[in-house]
């Protein structure tokens, strides 16, 4: 249980798609990590960090909230750390593992391992999971690893048995606490 955290939900997620006029198609499909998408949460980060004063922000992301919060980490130099939570850190892996439509509207954290190897990091997966499978963490991971081998700056924890809605609350808010840094 910590103070000040802001949970930020991609544009349409919590309401009735059939009666919101307000909620196009693309924005809860193709577009869901698109660009107009990062820049209004990257807008409301910065009305927070300026309304409390705030220096930096750590970030935690659920599933296609771990893409947003990749992609927001590495766009914006006061990100100390961040954290996935049966994360879909790749895209790209993702629709090619589900054979489903490409997110093709959307930016890819893959495409952005040069400015995310160096952010501290720390992942949280299960190999129970059937919707975001470990190949798209490793494939994540390994797009850092071109950048940096050692991945000093990245942690992740496999936890068998959650699947990607279950078990994960309990155990995640546990572990999220210290501010994590980089191997020397």
């Amino acid at each position: 249980n910590s103070k000040n955290i802001v949970y930020l939900a991609r544009p349409c997620q919590f309401v009735e798609l059939e009666s919101e006029q307000h909620c196009q198609p693309e924005y809860w499909t193709s577009k869901r990590a698109g660009k107009e998408v990062v820049n209004a949460l990257n807008d409301v980060i910065s009305t927070i960090k300026d309304e409390y004063r705030l220096k930096h922000i750590r970030l935690i992301g659920y599933s296609g909230g771990a893409t947003l919060a990749a992609i927001i980490a590495a766009t914006r130099d006061d990100i100390i750390d961040f954290r996935s939570v049966a994360g879909n850190l790749d895209i790209a892996a993702f629709a090619d593992y589900h054979s489903v439509t490409p997110l093709n509207g959307s930016i890819n954290p893959v495409s952005l391992a040069d400015k995310l190897v160096n952010v501290p990091q720390q992942h949280f997966y299960s190999r129970d999971d059937a919707v975001i499978v470990p190949q798209i963490i490793v494939s994540y991971l390994s797009s850092l690893a071109v950048f940096d081998p050692q991945l000093r700056c990245v942690k992740k924890e496999d936890l068998p048995g959650f699947t990607h809605s279950k078990g994960w609350e309990a155990y995640w808010q546990q572990q999220t606490h210290a501010i994590l840094t980089c191997a020397q």
